[in-house]
């Protein structure tokens, strides 16, 4: 299982989420890449600015 993380240091949501996001990895085993963007970046990829995004690799195919 690969996951790759996109947040932004300055997003609320993505520093509540980390905190969560880091008891889930030390429970589970899973390659994890993070992408971390400012907000001004972001724009052009995720219009709406909903972080932060989580996309889950199975086998090389996207999952969820």
């Amino acid at each position: 299982m690969k996951i790759v993380k996109i947040n932004s240091l300055g997003c609320p949501s993505c520093i509540i989420m980390n905190k969560v996001f880091n008891k889930i990895k030390e429970k589970y085993t899973f390659e994890l890449e993070e992408l971390d963007y400012d907000f001004d970046e972001i724009d052009e990829y995720n219009p709406g600015n909903i972080l932060p995004i989580y996309i889950f690799f199975k086998d090389n195919k996207e999952v969820n």
